[in-house]
């Protein structure tokens, strides 16, 4: 382990020992979960998203730590004009490749070509930059909206506040950012058996993760001059979760699993993360910031 911040081990790691794990879904989320653990996160955080960043239509839409592009091609679908950033290179590849087979059978919408390449050439509506999170190239006040899902947890502090800094600054003062931050109070997830490796060190295959709770995340915002609030949690999510690895675990089969799932997914959208069980036993806060 490095009591440094390595950005290229960072990127060898996603971009090349994460992605040889095989599913994108996973390699983004949750490795070591069944398909079905995962697909439920992935709609619970999509549709958030959504629900804070509507109308998408025409809107230009930062995704910071874009990954595979689950969120980037999910926003483009519905007409959103992505700026998709990460710092491995293999992602963004990834990216642009899910990006283009979704325009090849004709699910992405095109805006139309501009000249000379940029985000909208060849119709794609997608602009990808290789970038640090905490050093964007962007100008200011040029972004509609900004996402960022599954990153400050793999940052350190110093990059994580710089990183929150950064889409303060590009997205426009009418705009928003969309996120989610850990549940650093969770009964749950402080249990070391969840991730033995959540140490906020990174190793020497380039991983890093920490609890970030959302309290530091709405308190680094409302000192740029945002307002930032709790607005969803997934605690039917994580109890299913953690109960399944109990002792005894929880035996389910594949569909009984999935049915569980769709359920848990159902209850964690109508819970808008104020509630003491919320509180006591969610994974994650779905947060959305607005210019005060």
């Amino acid at each position: 382990m490095s009591s440094g911040y390595d950005r290229a081990a960072a990127a060898r790691y996603w971009g090349e020992e994460r992605l040889a794990q095989g599913d994108e879904l996973a390699v983004v989320l949750s490795l070591g979960e069944p398909r079905a653990v995962n697909e439920a996160y992935d709609r619970w955080e999509r549709t958030l998203i959504e629900r804070a960043l509507a109308p998408l239509s025409g809107r230009r839409v930062i995704d910071l730590g874009c990954g595979t592009g689950r969120v980037t091609g999910f926003l483009a679908v519905r007409g959103a004009r992505m700026v998709a950033l990460d710092n491995a290179p293999e992602m963004l590849a990834r990216c642009r490749a899910h990006h283009a087979s979704m325009v090849a059978v004709g699910l992405a919408t095109s805006p139309g070509a501009a000249p000379g390449g940029g985000p909208e050439a060849n119709g794609t509506a997608l602009s990808l930059v290789q970038a640090e999170a905490g050093r964007l190239s962007l100008r200011t006040g040029t972004m509609d909206a900004a996402v960022c899902v599954g990153l400050l947890e793999h940052l350190p502090a110093e990059i994580r506040r710089r990183a929150l800094g950064e889409l303060a600054r590009v997205v426009r003062p009418e705009g928003r950012i969309a996120m989610v931050a850990n549940n650093a109070g969770s009964e749950l997830l402080r249990r070391p058996q969840d991730n033995p490796h959540r140490k906020g060190v990174q190793y020497h295959n380039g991983y890093f993760c920490e609890l970030v709770g959302a309290d530091e995340v709405i308190s680094t915002l409302e000192a740029l001059g945002w307002k930032a609030r709790i607005v969803g949690a997934n605690p039917f999510y994580a109890l299913l979760r953690f109960r399944r690895h109990a002792d005894p675990p929880l035996g389910l089969d594949a569909d009984s699993l999935r049915r569980a799932y769709d359920t848990a997914v159902e209850l964690d959208l109508a819970t808008d993360g104020t509630a003491e069980p919320d509180r006591r036993w969610a994974d994650h806060f779905f947060i959305v910031a607005e210019r005060t």
